[in-house]
């Protein structure tokens, strides 16, 4: 009789949380309740007599710390000249003429070819901030030819590649974590590649202190390769449930590399390139 009660009362005061209904209008003993949470135990259900305990109140499970760059604010976008505005593989050289909040207006330099069109698609805004490169990333949008709204999703992240980088269209890619028995196979996608790392994005949160292998597609034209490599995170950045990771290569054997080598040289020049710090 006892476990039926409690399992009953245990059952109610989860309804009563969750309802949020006063104690006033409780018909049972708030004591046995008391009683039930210090335990920390409720009773299995559906079940004449309970065969196992089960822990009522558990702990919430850790998430990944996100680690961020610096945030707007800190640098003092009015007295930078110069931005390259990317959208897809189109790039865009123009200069800051307002900002409002996290609006950034556009006007394209001279120099920069027009935009060619109404643009609504995500993009990255790129500059030089006392002799170190930032990334930001957001939605592009243009209506008048030689003016780009731009609006940030993050903040703004320290570029720290030597290596030269391409941009790519989104390349397929698995992410798998190798110490676990039975590791989770993580979709993800290459937005940018470099011979010593390259920038991924994916819905999940990867843990920044444990080594993961990727394994990428390399599509350009009639090319496509598939390589593996070991490696850990770098930084991260999180767009509305998208995480974007830069990701450094730890471990790659020397066909992989080739593999990389070989895409680099092919695609190369069509996205154009950019020299940063790792």
């Amino acid at each position: 009789m006892l476990y039926f009660l409690l399992e009953r009362y245990s059952s109610r005061w989860e309804i009563m949380k969750k309802q949020k209904i006063p104690s006033s209008r409780l018909s049972f003993s708030i004591h046995t309740v008391m009683f039930m949470k210090k335990q920390n135990f409720t009773l299995k259900r559906n079940s004449r007599r309970p065969s196992k305990i089960i822990p009522l109140f558990t702990e919430k499970r850790k998430e990944s710390k996100i680690f961020t760059g610096k945030r707007r604010g800190k640098i003092d976008l009015k007295n930078i000249k110069e931005f390259l505005i990317t959208c897809g593989d189109k790039e865009y050289r123009a200069s800051l003429t307002e900002e409002k909040g996290n609006n950034l207006i556009f006007q394209l330099l001279p120099q920069s070819p027009p935009t060619g069109g109404e643009i609504r698609k995500r993009g990255e805004v790129s500059f030089y901030y006392q002799g170190k490169k930032y990334l930001t990333y957001g939605m592009v949008y243009c209506i008048e030819a030689r003016k780009i709204t731009f609006i940030m999703e993050t903040g703004f992240i320290e570029e720290r590649r030597k290596e030269t980088r391409v941009k790519t269209s989104a390349l397929p890619a698995k992410i798998i974590e190798i110490k676990r028995f039975r590791p989770d196979i993580i979709n993800a996608s290459i937005i940018d590649i470099s011979r010593s790392g390259a920038r991924i994005e994916t819905r999940s949160i990867l843990n920044k202190q444990l080594p993961y292998i990727i394994e990428g597609h390399l599509i350009t034209g009639h090319f496509h390769q598939i390589f593996q490599a070991v490696f850990k995170i770098k930084n991260c950045e999180e767009i509305k449930g998208l995480y974007l990771y830069g990701i450094h290569f730890e471990e790659i054997s020397p066909e992989n590399q080739k593999k990389i080598d070989k895409f680099l040289i092919r695609v190369k020049g069509k996205w154009g390139k950019d020299a940063l710090n790792y």
